[in-house]
């Protein structure tokens, strides 16, 4: 609520209880105005509130002239119709006391409702602008790499590594339908609409269940308008080495929840720090309620 506005009801309010103080207190007079004409008296210091009283008495007056002479006293009609008047001024006061309440919580129910209309509109215009700011971002990449389970294991059987890696890597190209170039010790694919990724983590998670002697490490970046940072942050999943998951970071994730659709959901796998790099990984798993 503008405190301004607050401060102006409080005002308000401060005023109508000081008249009605003064109210009250022209009510004592004007009993003390009544008792001085009825004892025939002059109080000297009444000179000062006479004016006043003197006026309400006017226009009770005009409402009833008359009297009545009770054991010979003579009481006017007038007197007790002045005080009504005050009385009734009084009761206008707390009348326009409850109201200014009565507006003021208006006035704080209006202002809620508008901050909470511009809250929303904000809310609905930053939600547009980061849609439009993420949906820029089309490019990402995928990095695979394939590692023996047991290096013993594979020495004694004389198992071929790099024939297994031409295989993985005919492999992916026939099913993703784009050549990787090399990268590190593995393969990185390049992609130009993060839309259909979907397909390709479908493809990725396939590969740990078929029965081979390799594990995978198999990364996702999105490649924004820094590059050098998005294959900084690529290198850094790379090197940790996480087995059979496709893993990816917090801007990855991000992105991908503005796609139309949704197919796999993230799951936090913890924080690390690698050189001067603190980022939570996540890994892609099945959404069980799409």
């Amino acid at each position: 609520m503008n405190k301004l506005v607050e401060d102006l009801f409080k005002f308000l309010r401060n005023i109508i209880e000081f008249i009605k103080i003064v109210d009250i207190f022209f009510v004592m007079m004007l009993i003390f105005y009544w008792i001085q004409d009825l004892t025939s008296s002059a109080w000297g210091w009444f000179k000062i509130f006479k004016p006043i009283l003197d006026f309400v008495l006017h226009i009770a007056s005009l409402i009833s002239s008359g009297s009545a002479n009770i054991f010979g006293v003579i009481f006017e009609y007038k007197y007790p119709i002045a005080i009504i008047i005050f009385l009734i001024v009084y009761k206008i006061m707390d009348l326009i006391i409850n109201l200014s309440f009565f507006s003021e919580d208006l006035y704080r129910d209006g202002c809620r409702k508008y901050n909470q209309f511009e809250l929303e509109r904000y809310n609905k215009s930053f939600q547009k602008q980061q849609t439009q700011e993420q949906s820029k971002i089309k490019n990402y990449m995928i990095y695979v790499e394939a590692l023996p389970k047991s290096q013993k294991k594979m020495q004694e059987l004389k198992i071929d590594l790099e024939a297994i890696r031409k295989e993985l890597l005919k492999h992916l190209i026939d099913k993703i339908g784009t050549c990787p170039e090399k990268y590190c010790d593995g393969f990185l694919f390049k992609f130009l609409s993060i839309n259909d990724i979907d397909t390709v983590i479908e493809i990725l998670q396939k590969l740990p269940k078929v029965s081979s002697p390799v594990d995978y490490v198999m990364c996702v970046e999105i490649m924004d308008s820094d590059f050098q940072s998005s294959m900084k942050k690529l290198t850094q999943l790379i090197s940790l080495k996480i087995l059979n998951r496709v893993i990816t970071m917090a801007d990855t994730v991000y992105r991908y929840d503005f796609n139309s659709s949704k197919n796999y959901k993230d799951s936090s796998l913890g924080i690390y720090k690698k050189d001067d790099l603190t980022f939570e990984v996540y890994e892609f798993i099945e959404n069980s309620a799409k």
